[in-house]
């Protein structure tokens, strides 16, 4: 008979007991230690009354309480049941529930213990406690029998409610003894705990590990998710062993692990690339098995097919039996499709205080010597090869898997049915994207159905993995002609940001980042990453981009909080990150008409252009300097010759050969000419500018910028800036231009800073440095522009796109381009006044207007 988990964890432990048993950071059990905390838990429990059959709960994060908690309820006699506490609260009530009565204690940490709900069982949180557990006298402790239950996890359940798969000690034994073999594990290994307790896959990893006298490498959830902080992680403790799902193993780079010497596949098919990428030089395994049958039932050990043929499911685990059958319960035939069914030692006892759930899925074996054996219906659908492997079909029910985990649609669909003005819901899984495979929400509900109220309700009762990243409302489903819901005519869904631009290089590149991962064309700076059909791995994708482009290296854990571009800018930034953008900037890399390229106004910046890039349809790309000096490592050009001939280097460097057409509002259209006449002199052509109620450096215009604002020094320049950006967006923030005259150089900033923060179109990202510099540039510009007279005339077309409203200090002599012009300027007139020209709700005319002149331009 195969001797139980517990009996040989203590011979493991008698061979090596000062061997590292738990490795958690800085933290470390050998295995004398481990037994010596476990015996002393366990004697503890039974001491208040735990005994054979009953649930102990353990909530605890990833440390080595977890293992000490689960090693010390098996020796106490009792199974253990993990929850995890970060579950929803209601999620986690509802399991402490169908406990029931059978958990007289729930097990966590002082960490943990503020998330759980409130249930009559008593919690004992083992940090706090151990002083008392550890001086508990020795108890005389029962021996566990094979039929004895080990262990309760929940999995997802078709009604609405998880259910608990109860798990034998036999199964326990079976599993641990035949993956010890099979991934070929020793005292010097190192196994990787990825999953959390509450998957079944954390039963092999702990167990495997602790019964080969091996070391069981924990981590905090943040460490885990795929990316650079797993490397690391696994790197420096030089994991050897490692069961990741399929999409994780997607995210990593397998050159990465020099000590990784066996990579199990499990919880997702295994695409044959997988094992291209994974197989050379380690041993590389396709696992398979439902909870149900105790966390594996087949293994296949693989080697790269160069046919590119997908890895099977392999052969059964050893004391496993797998039989295809028909509907009938018939075996079918070779190469025949058939329902995978599982018999032998690994098969549960059924679910938690649900006979007819049991009854329906587990049922007798007929092909067992053993009496009252069963087997388990597993749901899945396969065939056997021509080498007897098993392939895997797909499912014969709404069961998913979705990046490792087991969802059953149905409870999605019934938790959906609860939220407010729901009347019917369907969910089902979907891959647009290769390797993305995403839940999608569809419901039929009350006309001003609220979306915000759906999320809420899915929060409250599903855990993230399990919840739609798309909900689309419906009047009615498509129906097939018969009637029935024609799921292949649900719509999919449109995944859109609202019309916010970016307002920082670093809000920028972030949302440059996010388009990218997300494939949503429009992201504005408050639109919410899950909402936009982000999940966890998309997440870890994004953020492992952002430590790359941004050198920012952020937890996952902070996406919890920092859901949006503008809140995610400001943890960036807070890091030190620098975002500097190069010049010019891809507003739009596609079209194919000839590119336009758009030349910053005052500000320097290029996203100054971003609203208006949203109102244009025309096809061309469409590009934008960036001033040099907003990121405040060099000084901006003081003449405004130099300025433009910066860009036209630019120009250059991305497009050596014209035509040129280039553009730019305010002074970005007079830098814009002086560029076309530099270009000129180089033999190149700019045969037309695109004008944005563009001012010509007139006597007029440099008197009444003197007349009104005086001497352009600091306090001036910081005045002009902070009303010009507030004018932008037709906020009069009623600014005393004495009150920063009178400022010191520090004041001054700090003050600036506060005026802006008034204006909810400012980024909050941007600090005294960076404004410092944003001003400097604003000052130069303005200055130099002031002394600037083009040494010669353009002689191209130039069409000027006037502000209706004018300027609030200037009037109509400021557009007169006569003596600098050989053509007459073309004008067109559009809503807004010079500020307010090129944002909401203006700027649409003025898209319309620009699409329309450019249709007549090649």
């Amino acid at each position: 008979m195969t001797p139980l988990v517990l009996d040989l964890i203590d011979r493991a432990a008698a061979r090596g007991p000062d061997r590292t048993a738990i490795v958690c950071g800085n933290e470390r059990l050998s295995h004398r230690e481990l037994l010596a905390r476990s015996h002393a838990l366990a004697s503890y429990l039974v001491a208040r009354g735990v005994g054979p059959e009953h649930l102990v709960c353990i909530a605890v994060e990833p440390s080595p309480w977890a293992p000490i908690a689960m090693l010390g309820v098996l020796r106490a006699g009792a199974a253990y049941v993990p929850l995890d506490p970060a579950y929803p609260a209601a999620r986690l009530a509802d399991m402490l529930a169908q406990v029931g009565r059978g958990a007289p204690i729930v097990l966590t940490t002082s960490s943990s213990a503020s998330r759980l709900p409130p249930d009559p069982a008593a919690t004992l949180e083992l940090d706090r406690a151990w002083p008392e557990i550890g001086d508990t006298p020795a108890a005389a402790l029962p021996a566990a029998a094979p039929e004895q239950l080990a262990y309760v996890i929940f999995t997802s359940g078709s009604t609405g409610r998880p259910k608990g798969v109860m798990v034998p000690h036999a199964g326990l034994a079976n599993l641990v003894t035949a993956q010890i073999e099979t991934f070929a594990i020793d005292a010097a290994s190192v196994i990787l705990q990825f999953a959390p307790l509450s998957f079944d896959a954390s039963v092999s990893e702990v167990f495997t590990a602790l019964a080969a006298g091996a070391t069981l490498c924990l981590a905090p959830r943040d460490e885990l998710a795929p990316g650079p902080r797993l490397v690391e992680l696994m790197r420096r403790h030089r994991v050897t062993v490692a069961t990741l799902p399929p999409s994780s193993l997607a995210l990593l780079d397998p050159a990465a692990f020099p000590t990784l010497r066996t990579i199990v596949s499990a919880g997702e098919a295994c695409s044959a690339d997988l094992v291209a990428r994974w197989a050379p030089g380690r041993r590389f395994l396709n696992a398979y098995g439902p909870t149900e049958v105790t966390v594996c039932a087949t293994m296949a050990v693989c080697d790269v097919d160069v046919s590119g043929r997908a890895p099977s499911l392999g052969e059964p685990l050893r004391g496993a039996n797998v039989h295809l059958l028909d509907a009938d319960l018939r075996s079918v035939g070779h190469g025949r499709p058939g329902e995978i069914f599982v018999g032998g030692a690994g098969v549960a006892r059924g679910y938690l205080g649900r006979p007819d759930l049991t009854a329906e899925r587990f049922l007798p074996d007929p092909w067992a010597h053993a009496p009252g054996a069963r087997m388990y219906r597993t749901g899945d659908l396969a065939r056997r090869r021509d080498d007897g492997s098993l392939e895997f079909l797909g499912r014969t029910d709404d069961q998913v898997k979705v990046r490792g985990h087991r969802i059953e649609l149905g409870e999605v669909e019934a938790v959906l049915r609860t939220a407010p003005g729901v009347r019917d819901a369907l969910v089902i899984a979907r891959e647009d994207r290769p390797g993305d495979v995403r839940l999608i929400g569809y419901v039929i509900g009350d006309p001003g159905l609220d979306r915000s109220a759906l999320r809420t309700t899915l929060e409250a009762q599903l855990p993230a993995f399990a919840r739609p990243t798309d909900l689309v409302v419906l009047d009615d489903w498509p129906r097939s002609p018969a009637g029935k819901i024609d799921r292949a005519r649900l719509p999919t869904p449109i995944r859109a940001g609202s019309a916010g631009a970016a307002r920082s290089d670093l809000e920028f590149r972030l949302t440059e980042i996010w388009q990218d991962v997300l494939g949503v064309g429009a992201i504005g700076p408050d639109d919410d990453f899950f909402d936009l059909g982000g999940h966890s791995l998309l997440a870890i994708r994004m953020l492992s981009r952002v430590r790359d482009e941004l050198d920012a290296d952020l937890p996952l854990s902070l996406m919890a909080e920092r859901r949006t571009v503008a809140r995610l800018a400001e943890a960036v930034a807070s890091h030190g990150a620098h975002a500097a953008l190069g010049s010019p900037v891809a507003l739009r890399a596609a079209g194919t008409g000839q590119p336009l390229f758009l030349v910053p106004p005052v500000s320097g910046s290029a996203l100054a252009y971003l609203p208006l890039l949203r109102r244009m349809s025309a096809d061309r790309p469409i590009h934008a300097f960036h001033a040099p000096g907003l990121d405040g490592r060099s000084a901006p050009p003081a003449r405004f010759e130099d300025l433009a001939a910066h860009f036209v280097r630019e120009l250059l460097a991305a497009r050596p050969r014209g035509p040129y057409l280039l553009g730019g509002w305010s002074i970005g259209g007079a830098a814009a000419i002086e560029m076309a006449l530099q270009l000129a002199e180089l033999g190149h052509d700019v045969p037309a500018l695109v004008l944005v109620d563009s001012n010509a450096p007139t006597p007029y215009l440099a008197q009444g910028v003197r007349a009104k604002f005086g001497e352009l020094n600091a306090a001036t320049l910081a005045f002009m800036y902070v009303n010009n950006f507030a004018r932008c967006f037709e906020i009069d923030l009623g600014l005393d231009k004495a009150r920063f005259a009178g400022l010191s150089p520090g004041d001054l900033a700090q003050a600036a800073l506060g005026e802006l923060r008034r204006v909810p179109s400012f980024a909050p990202d941007i600090d005294h440095a960076r404004l410092d510099a944003h001003i400097a540039v604003f000052g130069a510009t303005a200055t130099g522009f002031m002394r600037w007279q083009p040494a010669r005339r353009y002689r191209g077309r130039i069409i000027n796109f006037l502000a209706r409203d004018g300027h609030p200090e200037f009037g109509h002599e400021r557009y007169d381009w006569s003596s600098f012009v050989e053509r007459p300027v073309e004008t067109i007139e559009v809503p807004g006044n010079h500020f307010s020209l090129v944002n909401e709700p203006h700027v649409a005319a003025l898209g319309a207007a620009l699409d329309r002149v450019l249709e007549g331009i090649p």
